[in-house]
């Protein structure tokens, strides 16, 4: 829930900041990027930017953590949970970062070679705060494999700004309800997990897949026919997880799976797999859509974050799948 607080964080604040279209970026901003170095603007960004990152870790802070015994700061080594779903989620959030804190620069004003620089570390900087929150929680831990999640999402969009001056390959996002074995001990699993209702559909890692998603038009002759706003995209999700590492847990909730004594544990690796998924399927880049629409330009520029639904081909457990819609 805290990742997606973030995430949720960055969605808000691009529907201020996307409307009037930079080529450079690819990003829709609310307001037309000033020519000059605005000061007022630089203010304006460097008091929203502080506003919200200091009152994001005070609400994490007693809104999440004081429910949480605290104690010395330490090091949590959890790159080998849920299929490392998770990491990819941080790096999504890192990347989206990335791209506000460009847009924002470059709305005030700064010269492009910049606002890359001083613009990216933004998603960065903000899951940093959360990481070191962690730290100091007995029940986490600062996570090294975050981290270089995080560094990951910073990097692919630093790295596209320098290479083309554009994002032609763009991270996104979808989400699927998941339909579970119909047993009560494994629906009660799910609900302690992952919660009910739109907490559930939001939190359940085997819900969500992250795309690559590729424009081929970026890649091809300014007068190629290819359509410009269709994207080719790969997606990677996972299936079958009741819990971070295994499908067994203990029922006295306050023992750990691997100190549970057997009469204890309830388990259903035998009924439940995890596997690894991957996903091949078409995609829409919203941001090629041309409109004179401000509203819909603002629309589509949030909405280029996730993944337009398109049949998928479907890769795991060494066969492949047609799915109408992914």
């Amino acid at each position: 829930m805290k990742l997606i607080f973030a995430c949720l964080l960055f969605i808000f604040s691009y529907s201020a900041f996307c409307q009037s279209k930079d080529s450079l970026s690819g990003i829709d901003y609310f307001f037309t990027p000033s020519d000059s170095l605005s000061g007022s603007r630089i203010s304006t960004v460097g008091a929203a930017t502080s506003t919200v990152f200091f009152g994001m870790m005070v609400t994490l802070d007693q809104a999440w953590y004081v429910d949480f015994k605290r104690g010395p700061f330490h090091f949590y080594q959890d790159g080998d949970e849920w299929l490392q779903v998770d990491k990819v989620g941080h790096a999504w959030t890192s990347y989206h970062g990335a791209r506000l804190g460009d847009a924002m620069l470059k709305w005030a004003g700064v010269e492009d070679s910049k606002a890359r620089w001083y613009g990216a570390p933004l998603g960065f900087v903000f899951l940093t705060g959360i990481e070191v929150l962690d730290g100091f929680s007995e029940e986490w831990g600062f996570s090294p494999t975050d981290m270089i999640a995080n560094t990951a999402g910073t990097g692919l969009f630093l790295g596209q700004d320098l290479l083309w001056n554009e994002q032609r390959i763009q991270f996104k996002y979808s989400i699927e309800p998941v339909d579970y074995l119909s047993h009560p001990e494994v629906q009660a699993r799910i609900e302690d997990v992952y919660g009910t209702g739109i907490q559930k559909l939001l939190k359940d890692y085997n819900a969500q897949t992250y795309w690559l998603s590729v424009n081929p038009s970026d890649f091809l002759d300014e007068h190629s026919k290819f359509p410009q706003w269709l994207n080719a995209s790969v997606g990677y999700s996972a299936d079958g997880m009741l819990g971070g590492r295994l499908n067994s847990w203990c029922d006295d909730p306050d023992i750990k799976p691997e100190d549970c004594p057997f009469n204890q544990r309830i388990d259903f690796s035998d009924q439940v797999s995890r596997e690894r998924q991957f996903f091949l399927s078409a995609d829409i880049d919203l941001t090629k859509i041309e409109t004179k629409s401000p509203a819909l330009r603002t629309l589509f520029g949030t909405l280029n974050m996730i993944k337009i639904p398109a049949p998928a081909l479907e890769i795991s457990d060494g066969e492949i799948h047609l799915r109408p819609l992914r």
